[in-house]
């Protein structure tokens, strides 16, 4: 999400993948890809650096995640436990069978 501001100086939380179109003028005019169209008070330029910096940081963030470590091929977290239940007909512990 980037932060921009309305007319009235509000700020206004707008997600930057959403957006088709950022036309300048007298008025900053931001359309996203649905139609919807906001007037801003920042520049084109500094929506597109909103923009890029937050793609940038989205992805930064995606590449800290994938670095984690693995747990050990032993451990299970109990979501697949439950799952691996379910798929063989038995209910995870905690829930009853309604069948």
């Amino acid at each position: 999400m980037i932060v921009v501001h309305n007319v009235h100086g509000e700020p206004l939380a707008i997600n930057g993948e959403l957006i088709e179109r950022v036309e300048g003028g007298n008025e900053t005019h931001v359309t996203l890809v649905n139609g919807v169209r906001y007037i801003v008070s920042e520049t084109v330029d500094e929506v597109v650096r909103l923009c890029r910096a937050d793609r940038a940081e989205v992805r930064s963030m995606a590449q800290r995640l994938l670095a984690l470590p693995l747990p050990p091929s032993d451990a299970v977290p109990s979501a697949e436990v439950g799952l691996h239940l379910v798929e063989q007909g038995q209910p995870p512990s905690g829930h009853e069978d309604v069948t």
